[in-house]
């Protein structure tokens, strides 16, 4: 067992955590499939609006991989596709009319080989839950990883933590341990030191690892730089979350997709007892999550957490790989000299403000979305690196891709990691760029350019 130590990163000080134990929340009567979490595929609509579908039937498909196959997270009638820009796919919504399953037969475990797994992972729709690196894509059913790993810790202050995901669901998690085991001798699972979940630090099987600081400390990218570099596109990675791997025990044990998952209810611009855990439905409405007592106005509502969510409007679903509904409060208002002020209640990253010398990261502060400025002239900076927790120069790399000039972009590290681990370098640019848009549309050039799918 490896622990893995993380210094270089930053614990933004949110306010605004989910308490208390886990709310079942009954299904919405609309739940949709998200598609948008796939920005960069292309979609074949299999279903039409007024079709009847079950748990797990098959909706849509990759375009040019059919083996890709996105499947329905309830059982009633596809009444909307929603659509956008020239008519790309981003939502197909269900109107929830019973609790039926597509029953599925998985194969025998003890007498199963890895080419069999495979193909029952594609049939059940289960590829798209899983991460594969290079590029952060979603793997092809014929290669069987070099490693995989499951991340079972959290350092996100909005998203519930692992233990909580799994709770319930320790049977399903364990066999979904088997499978991956099973599939690849070469199984990381690595959880926050001292939590004392034991399904998590007494797996069996697989290779168990602690770890310990900052965030991004739970990022996938940050464990397979330490345990199993990537230093050559033919290298395949897999990496999963605790949710994903109930539903891989759920699909051998039961032939059943798991369409459920708990998220947090959480932010500042949320009441305090209104902010807990929710057991919901896969693609639950956010208005039935959010169906409180509170007015709303002023207020945004985000699909995931403040770093890491889409806007939704109480309108929207729950996004694919969501575990959190989030709400901001609307600011759009400059406010004049706000640099000349010595801002003892503002956060700041560096030493920006006054507060920098006198961070009470206990007590946390006040965030809104406001930007406190506009795009400009990327500046070069160290200020990046001091939140990057791999050797990855920020600037160097994001600039090679801008150019796509993809022989120096490998070189600076563009094979190791995902547009998530720019996260905080986007979140303390002084320049305001979208870093994680950059990269996310250079993993995306880099692997139709250079990685075959054969």
């Amino acid at each position: 067992m490896a622990t893995l130590k993380l210094k270089k990163g930053l614990d933004v000080p949110i306010r605004g955590q989910a308490q208390g134990s886990v709310i079942d929340l009954p299904v919405s009567k609309y739940v949709a499939l998200d598609l948008s979490a796939f920005d960069q595929l292309r979609f074949n609509i299999i279903t039409k609006e007024g079709a009847e579908v079950k748990i797990g039937d098959v909706i849509a498909t990759d375009k040019y991989r059919e083996q890709v196959q996105f499947v329905s997270p309830a059982c009633g009638r596809v009444v909307e596709i929603i659509r956008g820009e020239k008519r790309r796919p981003l939502k197909v919504v269900i109107e929830v009319l019973g609790n039926d399953y597509r029953q599925l037969t998985a194969p025998g475990l003890d007498n199963s080989n890895s080419e069999q797994i495979l193909s029952f992972l594609s049939n059940s729709g289960f590829l798209p839950h899983i991460d594969q690196r290079p590029c952060c894509v979603i793997p092809n059913a014929k290669h069987v990883p070099d490693s995989i790993f499951i991340k079972a810790l959290e350092s996100d202050p909005l998203n519930p933590t692992p233990n909580l995901q799994i709770q319930g669901e320790e049977d399903f998690f364990a066999l979904g341990l088997k499978v991956l085991a099973k599939l690849c001798p070469k199984v990381h699972l690595v959880y926050k030191q001292n939590d004392k979940t034991k399904d998590f630090n007494e797996a069996k099987g697989i290779f168990v690892h602690d770890a310990k600081g900052v965030y991004p400390v739970c990022s996938p990218s940050f464990h397979i730089y330490k345990l199993h570099p990537i230093v050559d596109p033919t290298q395949i990675v897999w990496s999963l979350g605790v949710n994903e791997v109930v539903i891989l025990g759920k699909l051998f044990e039961e032939g059943k997709y798991f369409n459920s998952k708990i998220i947090a209810r959480a932010g500042e611009g949320l009441e305090e007892n209104n902010r807990n855990f929710l057991k919901v439905n896969r693609g639950q409405s956010l208005g039935s999550i959010l169906e409180i007592d509170q007015n709303l106005s002023k207020k945004r509502v985000l699909s995931g957490t403040y770093l890491k969510g889409t806007e939704e409007g109480a309108s929207g679903y729950l996004g694919f790989f969501d575990t959190c509904v989030s709400i901001l409060e609307e600011n759009s208002k400059r406010e004049p000299l706000h640099f000349l002020g010595i801002g003892m209640n503002k956060y700041t990253a560096t030493k920006g403000y006054f507060s920098g010398f006198f961070q009470n990261r206990k007590k946390g502060y006040h965030f809104d979305s406001n930007q406190h400025g506009e795009r400009r002239a990327f500046v070069e900076s160290e200020l990046y690196q001091r939140v990057m927790p791999m050797r990855i120069p920020v600037v160097e790399l994001t600039k090679a891709v801008l150019a796509e000039d993809f022989e120096k972009a490998v070189e600076y590290g563009l094979l190791e990691v995902s547009a998530d681990d720019f996260i905080l370098p986007t979140f303390i640019c002084p320049s305001k760029i979208e870093i994680t848009e950059i990269i996310r549309s250079g993993l995306y050039k880099y692997s139709q350019q250079f990685l075959t799918d054969e």
